[in-house]
């Protein structure tokens, strides 16, 4: 989902609120209610869509953030970059630690001492 998208989402999925609280005001102004009533319930229409549709667009623009997910062409362009810089030595993992398999309960409490500066590996000699 792009940010464009994601405006037209939001939009879409709240505006049926501003005909629900059109059609409430219709239907009172038809029952002949004071119109305090009429005017509150087109009011509470317009505050409902204003926040639910902003709701729908937080949400929907977190869950792009923090899963990316973008386009593929995007994808493919950051992975033939990143391929680039590794071919050309220009990346340089931070490893921290080198862990046996066997020993990875010793790999956790050194992740979870909160004090590591890299990556730790787990080594995985002897498997195939």
């Amino acid at each position: 989902m792009r940010d464009k998208e994601i405006y037209r989402f939001g939009e879409y999925a709240s505006r049926w609120l501003i005909v629900v609280g059109a059609a409430a005001g219709f239907f009172l102004a038809l029952a002949k209610v004071d119109y305090f009533w009429i005017a509150n319930a087109i009011y509470l229409g317009f505050v409902l869509w204003a926040v639910v549709g902003s709701a729908i667009k937080l949400v929907a623009l977190a869950v792009v953030a923090f899963t990316g997910l973008r386009a593929p062409g995007e994808k493919r362009r950051d992975l033939s970059y990143i391929s680039e810089l590794t071919e050309a030595s220009a990346l340089a993992p931070v490893i921290d630690a080198c862990y046996p398999l066997a020993r990875i309960a010793d790999a956790y409490r050194h992740v979870d001492a909160g004090h590591k500066q890299g990556n730790v590996v787990i080594t995985m000699t002897g498997h195939p």
